[in-house]
């Protein structure tokens, strides 16, 4: 059964909706996005984004965005593949987004910059870190950035490279690639809000718990700092 498009995530919402109408139609709106139908609605989404991209882009309250990109469909890491998603608990960890289509997500070459394709198909993944709902009620929203904190940014200079570099994502993605299911050894990319890699990290899901990691990287910055120093879930590769 196919998603259904939550209520925020619908036509008209996004500024890529009136982007993606034919030049001849956006020559003619004015203030308003221009009347379509329901069949143009499905001419515009089929060949961007699904129901489930589209609904991963909506601005939330749960932190750093994380993604669970598979790029690799080759039979052979089958077996490896499914043990590493079972061990890891992704599936089933809800602020987990899960990208796992052959159709959609199996463009991995020898560029070391494939992954990037994800990000002509969603990119308003790094656009935040999420928001905060400071009354409970929805009635005082504010952005999370660790860029305009300057009691962050000198704790974090204090701290060294990692952390002047966890103050610029946006986003994680976990990504599969042929590399990460052989080795079982999963490479975390954190990506900035212009979608450029501000660090990189390695994680085994068979020796650390990702529901601990993730809930300490949806933390204030210096979690990772913290993570990296208590046990090895991660290996720092600084970029």
């Amino acid at each position: 059964m196919f998603p259904k498009l939550k209520e925020d995530a619908k036509y008209g919402r996004f500024a890529f909706d009136i982007y993606a109408l034919p030049y001849q139609c956006r020559a003619n709106c004015t203030a308003s996005p221009p009347k379509v139908s329901k069949a143009d609605i499905q001419r515009i989404f089929v060949n961007n984004q699904t129901n489930h991209e589209r609904n991963m882009t909506l601005v939330n309250t749960e932190g750093l965005q994380t993604v669970w990109l598979r790029t690799c469909y080759d039979p052979r890491f089958e077996a490896k593949y499914k043990s590493l998603l079972e061990a890891s608990g992704a599936d089933v960890l809800s602020y987990i987004r899960v990208l796992d289509d052959s159709t959609r997500y199996d463009f991995e070459t020898r560029d070391k910059d494939f992954w990037r394709q994800v990000l002509i198909r969603m990119p308003g993944i790094t656009d935040f870190s999420g928001l905060t709902d400071e009354n409970g009620d929805g009635s005082d929203l504010y952005y999370n950035s660790g860029q305009n904190d300057k009691d962050l940014i000198e704790g974090a200079e204090v701290t060294g490279d990692l952390a002047l570099a966890e103050l610029e994502m946006q986003a994680g993605v976990y990504l599969l690639d042929k590399d990460s299911i052989r080795s079982g050894v999963i490479t975390i990319l954190w990506l900035d809000e212009h979608g450029n890699v501000a660090w990189e990290s390695k994680f085994n899901p068979l020796t650390c718990d990702l529901e601990e990691l993730s809930n300490a990287i949806s933390q204030q910055p210096i979690s990772l700092v913290e993570s990296t120093g208590i046990d090895e879930c991660l290996f720092p590769w600084g970029m």
